[in-house]
């Protein structure tokens, strides 16, 4: 194993507002709608002078009075002691009026409404998102302005300052806390709609959860996550051991960050689980912001700034000497955040160093629009400059994908000089792009578009009460011909479409919350259904087969205690983390063909702690990268025969593949062999590897089919051990017999399906009511399937069945209404007794 620095990632600070004309007391920055490329400045610790008039208490980037048409960004808006709301355009360095407050208005926070791609509940685009500027007050009241720069609405919300404010994600509401200890839901037109809480002690920090259904706040050291329905239990757990300064809660990740006066700040699920604790720092947490993505987050304090992993760990830390950095707030393209301090200055923060790896090729994004590839093997160096920032890269598959704010630039690794371009409407909501062997998915929060490598729009995604702004890398998977998503809405369900035209293929609902969900890259399962991996909220780790056409077969649970799964690139392979080791399925298809194979086919590789949350990476060649809680990359090997045994197997080359099991000579590869065998109907390498795994019982069976005379029960002798009872019953029933189906659903305990067929095709039910009464009597039960209470009545002469047909002609002289019993279909044989047969077997085999 080896492993790798956590370093990937730094802050590029090239723009710095110059210090107020007085000293701040408390500052705050926040992004929203969108943003163009700022300069990029040569020397990262570059500063431009910004006349700031007065003493500011918030910043924000102006969405709801837009920049002016000439200019390449959207500009900042400040609101100050002195009543005003003021703009500053980053590229002209102009500072005008917007608003002018009441005299008796003291600010003490401000935020516009989020851009959200749709409404939660009706899934219907939100307008009038933007027209509403929410402005809190220290002398309990909020202020609402509109378009015109007036005041509309001005709100008696709470006795003492109004603390904090904030809009939810459709912008219909507004949540407020004060010193008065009430924490308040509003409408849109400032009427009260719910008390959420009272309490004696000041709520100095509240936020909406995902989807704005559930409540955050901040009570002394304590967090509560409250519902906004009514009736339901509050979750709440000591988060610190001091006062809790600042909250946020990622809508994308649904993972939850707090700060306070202990000195540290620390990661939760949404039910108290702490994920993540950080080290005591030499000041308090006091500022606390998400990237939109969800991956990561960014934390401020006195001189401090760490740009950190959505698990906790560092990626960066950064020392400006700015004193106390008292808000952040991230842009809404993930690419930058800003923050506000003590001392009066505004930073700009650029995230760079990005890294994507795909085999010998890595691209770096060294600037905001200069992007590195290197070729390890050939020792070459492309440089990529572009026109505009860079919103996100993504490399896989041979393809390299670069999103700007109006175009995307697709590259063959390959060939790097040689791309594609094609335009976008609108690029800044971006924030996760997933790859497949023939096209790829742009995921934002104006919804999920996919697309081919030639750049051509293939289709849009979209339901009901999507919420595209909450999906990320572990509840989206995309295949070339599919693409699941966990609804968020409903965590139960996973929906999977059609990635060339949109059409929903299938439902798959599972009985608890479903947190991650992977597709198989490849169709050895068949060309029209693939296998899909899941894992749900007890950590079960399940696995279904998706039909394109018919009925998808019933998902069955492959694994426990499972925290991250990940399949192979290029053959159906998935790598789990389980518990203190990495658990190889090779074949987890077997579960359909012989689930006592299982055992055979997997491998485990012990990794030892890797903390409470660690991560799958990648799985490529036989390479297998994880990451631990802390950061660490830790690398693992699996088998290298594994992919090249599945190409023989999908090429129909079972005799190198049989070869190739020898020379290797793992018990593994003959497992895996097996099932393949079995499924595609070599029943000659099937008896070979089951003898080479220790399954006699099989080969035994398997010597009899081949000697079994008649060609039609020797078919469905086959087709009952390679596809189940279904498929050896169809044999029969094509073949019109019908006596021995029901023999087959009666050794198996099929009770019902043999009362089925017995119905539909006139048989005489005595025989089964007889074999029915003989398993009541061995497990002593009485009759209680209703189906079977008629049976039995219609038989003892005190009722009829319902729906019984008279017998067939031909069967009541000489036999009277005693019904001869049917020729039953061969059994399997039992294992070997001796080990003198066990060797016979064997040596007929290697003859």
């Amino acid at each position: 194993m080896s492993t790798e620095s956590r370093r990937k990632k730094k802050l590029l600070w090239p723009r710095k507002m110059n210090k107020a004309r007085q000293k701040v007391t408390k500052f705050w920055v926040s992004f929203f709608a969108t943003r163009t490329n700022c300069p990029r400045r040569s020397h990262p610790q570059t500063r431009t002078s910004w006349p700031i008039p007065h003493q500011l208490v918030f910043l924000y980037l102006d969405q709801a009075y837009p920049a002016p048409s000439e200019s390449p960004a959207s500009p900042y808006a400040g609101i100050s002691d002195d009543h005003q709301i003021l703009r500053w355009d980053l590229i002209t360095n102009e500072t005008s009026t917007l608003v002018e407050l009441p005299p008796d208005l003291y600010p003490i926070s401000m935020e516009w409404p989020q851009k959200s791609s749709s409404d939660g509940n009706t899934g219907a685009a939100v307008k009038k998102t933007n027209e509403l500027l929410l402005v809190t007050g220290s002398q309990g009241f909020f202020y609402l302005f509109g378009k015109g720069n007036r005041l509309e609405k001005t709100i008696q919300a709470h006795q003492g300052a109004v603390i904090s404010g904030s809009w939810n994600p459709t912008g219909s509401e507004i949540l407020t806390s004060g010193e008065d200890g009430f924490l308040r839901i509003w409408s849109r037109a400032g009427m009260l709609r719910l008390i959420l809480a009272q309490h004696h002690m000041t709520i100095y920090c509240s936020c909406w959860g995902p989807g704005g259904k559930q409540i955050l706040y901040a009570l002394d050291k304590t967090l509560i996550v409250r519902t906004t329905s009514s009736g339901s239990k509050p979750t709440e757990w000591k988060a610190h051991d001091g006062l809790i300064l600042c909250i946020a809660w990622s809508c994308t990740s649904n993972l939850i960050v707090s700060g306070g006066e202990d000195c540290r700040y620390r990661v939760w699920n949404p039910d108290g689980r702490c994920i993540f604790t950080s080290q005591s720092l030499d000041y308090p947490v006091i500022a606390l912001a998400w990237a939109p993505s969800g991956e990561l987050f960014s934390v401020g304090g006195t001189n401090m700034i760490r740009l950190c992993d959505r698990f906790g760990w560092t990626h960066s830390v950064e020392n400006p000497k700015f004193g106390s950095v008292y808000s952040l707030e991230w842009s809404l393209d993930g690419t930058q955040f800003a923050g506000a301090t003590s001392e009066g200055h505004v930073f700009i923060a650029n995230v760079i160093l990005k890294t994507c790896v795909w085999k010998n090729v890595e691209a770096t994004l060294i600037a905001q629009n200069v992007l590195n590839v290197s070729e390890f093997k050939a020792n070459t160096r492309d440089r990529l400059e572009f026109q505009e920032r860079v919103i996100h890269i993504s490399m896989n598959y041979g393809y390299l994908i670069v999103v700007l704010p109006t175009q995307i630039y697709i590259y063959n690794v390959t060939h790097i000089p040689t791309h594609v371009v094609c335009d976008l409407k609108e690029a800044n909501g971006i924030y996760m792009t997933l790859q497949s062997k023939r096209n790829f998915i742009l995921c934002g929060h104006n919804g999920i578009a996919s697309r081919s490598y030639d750049g051509r729009q293939l289709t849009q995604i979209k339901w009901p009460g999507m919420q595209s702004e909450m999906l990320n890398v572990r509840t989206t998977s995309l295949a070339e011909d599919m693409i699941a998503l966990i609804d968020q809405s409903e965590k139960k369900l996973i929906r999977v479409f059609d990635t060339y035209n949109g059409r929903l293929l299938h439902e798959e609902r599972s009985s608890s919350d479903i947190i991650q969900v992977a597709l198989a890259q490849n169709d050895m399962s068949g060309p029209t259904e693939r296998q899909m991996a899941y894992i749900d909220k007890s950590l079960d780790l399940f696995l279904t087969l998706v039909k394109r056409q018919g009925k998808s077969e019933m998902p069955k649970r492959l694994g426990t205690t499972t925290m991250s799964i990940l399949w192979h690139v290029e053959a159906p392979m998935l790598a789990t983390i389980q518990e203190t080791k990495v658990r190889i399925y090779y074949y987890p298809q077997i579960l359909y063909v012989d689930s006592t194979l299982l055992e055979h086919t997997v491998e485990d590789k012990e990794i030892g702690d890797m903390g409470p949350s660690p991560e799958l990476v990648s799985y490529l060649e036989s390479y297998i990268r994880l990451r631990k809680a802390d950061g660490t990359l830790v690398c693992t090997t699996a088998s290298y025969f594994v992919p090249q045994l599945y190409h023989f197997a999908s090429v129909g080359n079972f005799g190198k593949a049989r070869r190739l099991c020898r020379f290797v000579n793992d018990r593994i590869l003959w497992g895996i062999l097996a099932g393949l065998a079995t499924s595609r109907g070599e029943l000659d390498t099937a008896e070979i590897c089951f003898s080479e795994v220790g399954h006699f019982d099989k080969v035994e069976y398997l010597s009899n089919i081949k000697t079994n005379s008649d060609e039609l029960l020797q078919k469905a002798q086959k087709q009952l051990f390679i596809g189940g009872i279904s498929k050896g019953e169809a044999v029969l029933l094509q073949a019109g017999k019908i006596s021995e189906p029901i023999e087959l659903n009666i050794e198996c305990m099929n009770w019902d399906r043999a009362l089925e067929l017995t119905l539909k095709y006139n048989e005489d039910p005595k025989y089964l009511f007889e074999k029915r009464q003989e398993f009541l009597e061995a497990i002593n039960v009485e009759e209680y399937l209703p189906p079977f209470v008629e049976l039995t009545n219609y038989i003892k002469g005190q009722g009829q069945l319902q729906g019984q047909g008279q017998s067939s002609q031909g069967q009541g002289q000489g036999q009277g209404n005693k019904k001869a019993k049917p020729r039953p279909v061969a059994k399997k044989p039992q294992i070997q007794e001796t080990e003198e047969e066990i060797e016979e077997v064997i040596d007929s085999i290697i003859d």
